[in-house]
């Protein structure tokens, strides 16, 4: 639902009681995206993968990135973009 695409239990469990409110959406994403950090530490890949399908699907998949070809395709395309990202913040301190 909304913005984050927050699952309905998932916006509860984040104290969301809005999920089309935008700020409200924004934060309950946010703060679930940081639980799968804490979840998945230094694994941006399992934390990403956990946001799209779940963290029960990754625990399911033994830690790895569920054979869902959307959930891949979903991790694939964030860390290009966060590359991306990372590489146009270095050529601008250049």
């Amino acid at each position: 639902m909304g913005l984050m695409q927050l699952m309905p239990n998932t916006a509860r469990r984040f104290g969301v009681k809005d999920a089309f409110a935008v700020d409200e959406n924004l934060r309950g994403g946010a703060a679930y995206l940081r639980w799968l950090m804490d979840l998945f530490p230094d694994d941006l890949t399992l934390a990403l993968a956990a946001y799209n399908a779940g963290e029960g699907a990754v625990d399911r998949a033994g830690r790895r990135v569920p054979p869902y070809l959307e959930t891949q395709t979903y991790v694939r395309k964030v860390l290009a973009h966060v590359a991306t990202s990372e590489a146009r913040d270095r050529s601008a301190d250049r």
